[in-house]
């Protein structure tokens, strides 16, 4: 019914009638019998990417797969931005945490990239040996090896590089001290959802250092201590700015510290 062009239209009408009053509890539980049947015949690995971005919808058929008890050969594999994983209240990790907890999900969390293997993206994108131009190492050490920074690095230099051609050295120098212009529309709309007390302790925080005591920060901003470190600590805890370090001592009481998940956040 969904598909109605997999069917002949003289049989369309019959579907439709059979299926009035058809439910959304009803769709997924058809779903998930068709996915079963087919998983008692052979393997089936569904492939489901970028699930911080999932309507509800999928979200539902994702956990009720999961949720089955049937035995079936099947293997589901997600992917997550972990900041989502570690958001409070995000519909993506509560899903996932969820699965967790009843045993039939694993996380895997990916490494940062390391240096050799921005080496080997940029070769496969410049369709060149790249190993000893110093590009690769000067790119992994703005992203940190971020996946989606390394992307927006290149793609940056590659067109400013294509555009003011025999300028190599003065435009790797340039671009090694800005920002890309879709990381920083990124970051931009990251800090907009945020209310403005918190966009003022990331501020604080930004001019305080890539590392930076909770203390600091209220000393800076005039805010109590408690306040900031309550701040921090659930901006750490989303994992979308900031990280927890350690502790320390600070003007007689004890003061979390924390770090940008990111340098670009910090210039950003």
């Amino acid at each position: 019914l969904e598909m109605p062009w997999l069917i002949d239209e003289s049989k369309l009408q019959e579907l439709r009638d059979r299926t009035v009053g058809s439910t959304r509890s009803r769709m997924l539980r058809e779903l998930t019998e068709a996915v079963g049947v087919i998983a008692q015949h052979q393997p089936l690995v569904l492939l489901i990417e970028d699930i911080q971005w999932s309507d509800p919808s999928t979200l539902d058929a994702l956990n009720a797969l999961s949720s089955s008890s049937d035995p079936a050969r099947l293997l589901i594999v997600s992917s997550c931005r972990s900041s989502a994983f570690n958001e409070p209240g995000h519909p993506a990790g509560l899903v996932m945490h969820g699965l967790c907890l009843r045993g039939v999900c694993e996380e895997l969390r990916l490494a940062p990239l390391t240096a050799p293997e921005v080496d080997e993206y940029l070769s496969a994108r410049l369709d060149r040996d790249v190993a000893g131009d110093g590009i690769g190492q000067l790119i992994h050490e703005r992203s940190g090896g971020n996946p989606l920074y390394v992307k927006a690095l290149t793609d940056d230099w590659l067109t400013d590089l294509g555009s003011r051609e025999g300028e190599h050295e003065r435009v790797v120098e340039e671009w090694s001290r800005r920002i890309p212009t879709s990381l920083a529309l990124m970051i931009e709309q990251r800090l907009d959802s945020l209310d403005a007390r918190r966009q003022r302790v990331l501020e604080g925080a930004a001019v305080a250092g890539l590392e930076f005591t909770a203390g600091s920060i209220a000393i800076a901003i005039d805010e109590p201590v408690d306040e900031i470190e309550s701040d921090c600590w659930q901006l750490a805890r989303s994992g979308r700015f900031l990280r927890a370090v350690e502790e320390e001592e600070l003007v007689g009481s004890t003061s979390s510290r924390y770090a940008f998940v990111h340098s670009i956040y910090q210039e950003a």
